[in-house]
This record gives C-alpha cells, structure tokens and sequence, in this order.
C-alpha cells in the first residue's frame, strides 16, 4: 500500500534539450537515455544525433527537433504500452472467467466515485479498477472472480 501511494505521486520523466538538475539517482549533471534502435524510433534520432558528434558533424536535429521528436515518441509508445497492456490483462482475465483471484486493495481508484478501487491482483501482480457496494479499505485482501468479458462481477 504504501508502494502504492509512493507511485502515485512520482512525477513523470521530462525530456529537455539541457539539464536543469542532476539526475538524483545516477548523481549525474547529464546524461541520454537510449535503447536498442530497432525499439524506439526517438532512440534512433539520439543515435544519429550521437554519430555525428563523434564524427565531428553538423547535428541532424536541433535540439527544438529532437525534444519534440522524444515526446512524441514517448507519448505514443505509452499509449501503445498501455492499450496492449489492458489487452492481454483483460483477455486473461476473460479465460478465468469465474475463477476467485487474490487481490490486495490499494485504495481509491478515483475522487468521484466513492466505490471505485485500485487492487493489486497478487498472482500477476496486475493493477486493476474494481467496483464494490461494500466499502473496502487499503490494506484489505479481496478475493474477485472475473466475467466472460473480462470485468469483474
């Protein structure tokens, strides 16, 4: 629960041309974050960028360019993250249809529904949206079965 709460109110990653401030965990004035090119397509416009550094060239992208080339970039692959995410958890829990699960009740799932829950479904460690009559508490062990469609009854 408290992991939980701790989530909740970690702020998101910025992506900016300079470093404003070090990164806290690497103890770092600046640093570049990248992956395999063939994952990210704003990894390979930093790996273009790196190459023709080191190969004393001009920059393909300004920095205006390869800021908003990384937004984009990470905001679509979250959105992407989280569609296919909400697939697959859902088409498990549709095969389950029925089948009690152990879930952990994290809190609140929102202000404005006072029967809305956050759960932790402790066997795929899957956060899920749930809605009780009951009230529940955090801290709380559950357990939830699952519908055909994939919401919980």
């Amino acid at each position: 629960c408290r992991s939980w709460a701790g989530i909740r109110t970690m702020a998101p990653s910025v992506v900016q041309p300079t470093a404003s401030k070090p990164h806290a965990a690497l103890g770092l004035d600046a640093y570049v974050q990248v992956t395999s090119p063939i994952r990210r397509f704003a990894d390979l416009a930093v790996h273009y960028q790196l190459k023709a550094h080191l190969r004393g060239e001009e920059s393909p992208f300004s920095s205006t360019e390869i800021v908003q080339i990384a937004r984009e970039c990470s905001s679509r692959s979250r959105l992407l993250e989280r569609w296919t995410n909400d697939y697959w958890l859902r088409e498990f829990l549709r095969r389950r249809a029925g089948e009690p699960l152990d879930a952990l009740v994290l809190g609140g799932a929102g202000r404005r529904d006072a029967n809305a829950y956050k759960l932790l479904l402790r066997h795929i460690g899957a956060l899920v949206d749930f809605k009780s009559s009951t009230p529940l508490r955090a801290g709380d062990e559950i357990q939830v079965a699952p519908s055909k469609t994939g919401d919980f009854i």
